[in-house]
Formats: structure tokens, sequence, C-alpha cells
């Protein structure tokens, strides 16, 4: 087949290809772009389901607390029942006074039903003091209902109690939130909401459905009602469907955008391959083929040569073919002159072809190894994980020098210390025989139980910081081999000293802390175990928040510092036994803002600063110095805000007695006033309640009354 033929059908049948690959990729983006843009809707529509049922739960929760509380404290109970049907518009309200049931308008079955059975009770006993809702058939009331209740213990009465909605007013009350957002509440396949939807509607038979309503084309799409409004807070039991009803027009919109967007681009993006392929490859094929003549006029007899012009222009056209030119002309004069050389030491090269070999491929061995541990190195340059540099050098030394086992050892003043292993266990030969040679940079090697080993120093600044062992069942590399290995070790011999020096500082600074809070435990409180009980408390708390062992160190450390800035509050105000004026509480609030000037900026202490800063911010917004709300908050500030507050409930002072624990726990989780729930990151809040005995015991453990 001729070159010009071979090229055109090379190219036409690339093309040809990229086109059908093109379609391919286009039909499945099409489709995509149909789910994605599918799916993006149905996002949006039940983002905007479940943000209209936590409306409906928000506009009920805090009138109806308040209703509950009014009753615990007395009000009426059937004037106060009247009212909450009436405000809500509910078909029921209702409250249960120690199992005795309260409902208008009244029933005389749900009257005598035993209350702490039902699934209203239950919930709202699970979170006292918040609204809950219910779904589910109501045989009392013969009727599907949702409920909202809430429950409140006043001494040992227990008020639970809130309003009751027919199933389809609910739904009505959604329907009006979503403002027109159109969807089905089906039963199996049949539409039981709205009443009229099943005439107007066919058959609902799949998950995705084409169907007119309102004369509107929209798709379906079905989710579990039960847990749409779980996500809300509603515990549901209906085996219902909800039907999301998704519009078509901005769906076929988009799509036919896509379609003719992508039809364009592929046009274009063929058009102008072939186009520029086709010359660029016409000029190939010229060079080419000139080369090609050019080669095939050559005459090793003759002692010259005279290219044609054009044939020579051609084969100079692009830089490949210039060079393969130039070259051909070089071997033509080459040939010529050394022709009989080549003759006479043929049978010399082919002599010595297998030692050229043999070099040539320990050279490229050699290379290989150099570059292998380069790359290393430059990998290890760049970490700041000691752990995770010496990871990767033993894995490219066990690789390169393919070795059984390897071994990092630290020297330190205790001896060899490990600090990281590869490949199969062994056990460190007698080190004593090799101290000296180790200590002068020297690689050693020795037998022993059977197994090879190869000792090599990694030396910073000429001193020997670390050893490494490695262990072979047969051959040991020689030393030769092996000289790389120290002088591609040099970054991570800087990188754990650093980390020596680091660790070193960092101990200065937690020994700092150490003093700091015992001045001042000894500068403010009556007790001396109160910091050391604060920061037991926030080490608890972070080990449960799955925090890193560093973090559960550190926090444990530096939250016993958390009011070192009282140091700055004059000691009169401190210790005044009578009530603070206003101007003695705001000098008071100051001592977070002292807290971080006495740490100064030192990177260590950065927790430490954190902590004695916003300690005393709370989660809603309500504290100080900064008023910081939620999670700008820092979080060990968060953490230890709770601990402090807690271990301040319990222990007495000059002004106050401590509370027990239960009254610690009843003031923070459900509030007096001064201390809301409200106050503390819910997740922390969250580990106070499931662990609240673990504080308690390290109270008792770590209180000055419990040792003495």
């Amino acid at each position: 087949m001729k070159i010009r033929n071979y090229i055109f059908l090379w190219v036409f049948a690339i093309l040809g290809s990229i086109t059908i690959l093109s379609l391919v990729i286009g039909y499945n983006y099409i489709r995509g772009e149909y789910h994605y843009l599918f799916l993006s809707k149905v996002k949006d529509v039940s983002v905007k389901v479940e943000s209209a049922i936590s409306e409906l739960m928000r506009g009920f929760s805090g009138s109806t607390s308040n209703y509950i509380l009014s009753i615990a404290q007395g009000e009426s109970v059937n004037k106060t029942l009247i009212e909450m049907k009436n405000q809500f518009g509910a078909d029921w309200a209702f409250v249960t006074i120690n199992n005795q049931n309260y409902i208008y308008p009244y029933n005389p079955h749900a009257s005598t039903l035993v209350a702490n059975s039902r699934p209203w009770y239950v919930s709202a006993l699970s979170a006292p003091g918040q609204l809950v809702g219910n779904e589910f058939y109501s045989t009392p009331l013969n009727a599907q209902i949702v409920t909202l209740s809430v429950a409140f213990q006043k001494g040992n009465t227990l008020f639970v109690g809130g309003v009751i909605f027919k199933q389809n007013r609910f739904f009505n009350m959604l329907s009006s939130k979503l403002n027109g957002i159109p969807f089905f509440i089906l039963k199996g396949n049949k539409i039981i909401y709205p009443s009229n939807a099943e005439e107007k509607v066919n058959k609902i038979n799949s998950q995705r459905d084409i169907v007119r309503f309102n004369g509107e084309l929209y798709t379906t799409y079905k989710e579990n009602y039960d847990h749409a409004v779980s996500l809300a807070g509603i515990q549901s039991n209906t085996n219902y469907d909800l039907m999301l009803l998704i519009p078509n027009g901005p769906l076929a919109k988009g799509i036919n955008s896509s379609f003719w967007t992508l039809l364009s681009l592929m046009l274009i993006a063929d058009g102008g391959a072939f186009f520029i392929v086709f010359l660029i490859i016409e000029r190939i094929r010229k060079s080419v083929e000139s080369l090609a003549e050019l080669s095939s006029s050559f005459d090793i007899t003759s002692t010259t040569f005279e290219p044609e012009p054009i044939l020579e222009k051609h084969a100079r056209k692009f830089k490949e073919t210039r060079m393969t030119y130039n070259k051909l002309i070089d071997l033509f004069q080459d040939l010529n002159a050394h022709i009989e050389e080549l003759k006479a030491t043929n049978e010399e090269l082919e002599a010595s072809y297998e030692d050229i070999e043999n070099l040539s491929n320990t050279l490229a061995r050699e290379s290989s190894e150099l570059k292998e541990l380069s790359e290393a190195s430059k990998l290890i340059a760049l970490s700041t994980d000691v752990t995770e540099a010496a990871k990767i050098l033993l894995e490219k030394i066990a690789n390169i020098y393919d070795c059984d086992g390897i071994k990092l050892l630290e020297i330190s003043e205790r001896g060899f210390e490990t600090v990281s292993t590869r490949g199969s266990k062994f056990e460190i030969p007698n080190m004593v025989p090799f101290n000296e040679r180790i200590a002068a940079g020297r690689n050693s090697f020795t037998s022993w139980n059977g197994k090879n080993y190869a000792i090599v120093p990694i030396l910073l600044e000429s001193k020997p910081i670390a050893i490494i062992i490695m262990m072979f069942r047969h051959g040991a590399s020689s030393e030769h081999e092996l000289e790389s290995i120290s002088n591609f070790s040099v970054h991570f011999a800087t990188l754990l000293n650093s980390h020596k020096m680091l660790s070193k500082l960092k101990s200065s600074y937690i020994y700092l802390a150490g003093r700091l809070a015992e001045l001042s435990e000894l500068y403010d409180y009556e007790t001396g175990t109160h910091v050391h009980r604060v920061g037991k408390y926030s080490e608890f708390v972070a080990k449960e928040l799955g925090m890193s062992q560093n973090f559960v160190n550190d926090i444990g450390i530096y939250a016993m510092i958390h009011d070192i800035g009282k140091l700055k509050v004059p000691r009169e105000i401190l210790t005044k036994n009578g009530k603070l004026t206003k101007k003695e509480f705001e000098e008071i609030k100051k001592h977070s803002i002292y807290g971080e000037q006495i740490l100064g900026d030192a990177p260590f202490l950065e927790m430490a600063r954190h902590i004695a800063r916003s300690h005393h911010e709370k989660f809603d917004g309500s504290g100080y110095p900064d008023g910081l709300r939620g999670t700008a908050i820092p979080l060990e500030a968060r953490i230890t805000e709770i601990a402090d507050v807690y271990d301040a409930l319990r222990s007495p002072r000059r002004y106050k007695k401590g509370f027990t624990h239960e009254e610690a726990v009843r003031i923070i989780t459900i509030g007096d006033g001064r201390v809301e729930p409200s106050h503390f990151d819910p997740d922390i809040l969250s580990i106070f309640k499931k662990y609240h005995l673990e504080f308690a015991r390290i109270y008792e453990s770590l209180s000055e009354e419990g040792n003495t």
C-alpha cells in the first residue's frame, strides 16, 4: 500500500473512531445531564419539604412548651387546653399529669388509656423539654394523627402534653408551607392526598413516571414518607410514600440546550481536527518519503554523495527528519573513512560485547537505585512527620536492595531505640563490636543465626544519629552498593534531629503550663484540685469526640490554665465574700483577655490561648469576651467550657455550697436561668448526657474532700 493511502486510511479511521466515541460520550452525557438535572430538582424539592416540616415544628416548639409549663405552674388545665387548640388550629389539645389524661375536646376513650405506652409519651420522655413529633393511627381517636408533645418534670410530678392534628390537616399545613410545590401522599400506588388527585392523573406505576396534573407535565419521584419526616424530628409509622412532582419544562429546556451545544462542539472539533491532521500528515509524508528516497540512493562504494535539492529540502523540514538526514550524511562519510578499521576490530568488539553488556546493566541498575533514593530523599525533605518519613526511607531501601527485613534505630542516651520497621521481623545482633565503626560513620557487615546483616549509619554533620539494619536470608549487598544510603539520608537525619529538638521544646512548654496552672489555682481558688479536674474532664470529652492522641494530651494540660488571666485581676475582687458590683464583675470578665496576653504568641501555646480567651463563650452567642457563636468558638474552648461549668457547680466556694452531681446534671441539661443547654455545643452536650457518671467519678477521685 502506498504511504499516501496508508496515511489517509489511518486519518479516516482515527476520525471515525473519534466521531463514534463522541456520539457514545454525547449520548451518555445527555443521559447524565438529564439525570443530574432531575436529581438536582429532586434534591431542591426534598430540602424544601424537610425545611417546611422543620419550620412547622419550630412554629409549635416554644408556645407548646410554654403552655405545658404554665399547667405545671398551676394554670387551669381546661382553659389552657382550649387556648392551645384554638391558637394552633389543632383537632385536639391534651396533657397527661402523672398518668392522669386530659383532652379537649373531650374523648372518653382517649381519657382512659394508659399513657406511658403511647408513642408520643415515650418520645417526649426521651428528650425532656424538647418538642417531639409522632405520626400513627390512634385507635382511641379513630384517626390517623400527628402529635406534637413535650415533657417537663416538676418535683415528683411529670407533665407530658401537646396538640394533635388529623393527618389531612397536617398535610394541608405542610402544603401551605411549600408555597404551591405539588406533592402526593401514596398508600401503595393509591393517592390519598390531595383527595382529588386520583381523578386528575393516570395511575402511577413506577419510581419515575410522566404525569399531567393541573394542566402541567411532571416527572414523579417517590421516596419513603416516614424517612422524610424523620429528618425533621417526627417519628412516623405509616408506610406511606411521598411522591414529589418535578416540572418537566426546565428539564427539557436544559437537555435541549445541552444537546445542541454538544452537537456543535463535536462538528467543530471533528472539522478542525481533520484539517489540522491532514496538513500535518501531508508534510510528514513528504518529508519521510524524501528521506526514504535519499537513503535508497546511498552507495557505500562511491566516494561522493550529491542529493537532489528538492529531496534535501523536504527531508530537512522537521527536526527529527533533519537530524536523521544529517546522521545519514555523517554515516556515509564515516562508513567510507572507517570501513576497513571496523573490519579489523570486529572480532575484538564481539569478544568484549558481553563485558560491555554486563557493565551497562550494572550502570543502569545503579542509576536506577540512585534515582529511586533521590526521589525518596525529595519526599522526605517535604515531610514533617518523622514516622511517615521513616516509612518512605525504609520501603525504598528494602525495594532497591531486596532485603528481607529492615529496621531504623535512633541513637539516644539510652542506646538504640526502634523508630520504624518493614518486612520480616528479626532480632537485632549484638551491636557492641560495631560501635566504633558506627561512631566513625562506616558501614558494617555480620552474620548471626544463619542470616546476614548490613549496618548503615545515618549521619548529621558527620555525627551518627541513627542506624539502618538490613537483614538478608541470603547474600547481602556490598559496601560499595550501600554507600549511597548514607548520602541520601541527609534530609531524614535533619528531620529526625528537628523532631527531637521540637519534642524537647514542647515538653518545656507543657512543664511551664503545669506550673502556671498551680500558680493560678493558688492565687484564686480555695482548693488546688479544680484545675486538675477540668483537665481530666476535657481529656475525656476530647477522646470521646474521636480527636487525635496529641490533641487529647494537649487539652489535658492546657485546660488546667484556662483561668491564668485571673493573676492580673485584683486579689481583693477574687476573694470578696459578698456580691460583686457591676464594675467588679466586668473586671473579673477581663481575665479571659488577660490570659491570652499572659500566654504570649508562642506557637506551642496556641491551644492554651484559645482556651484562656474563649472558655466563657456560649454556643448561642451569649458569652464573652467576643460574643462568638457556634463553631466560630475553637473546639478546645467549647470542650473546656462544659468541664469548667460542671466543676464550678459541684465545687463549694466561700460564697456558695456545692451542688450534687444530679443537680449539676439537671442544670446543664435542662437549665436554671443562668446556665442553659443552648450555651453548649450539641455534640459535646450529648457526650456529657451519655457519660455524666464519668464526670462524677473524676470529681470524686480528684476531690480534696474525697481524698482526705
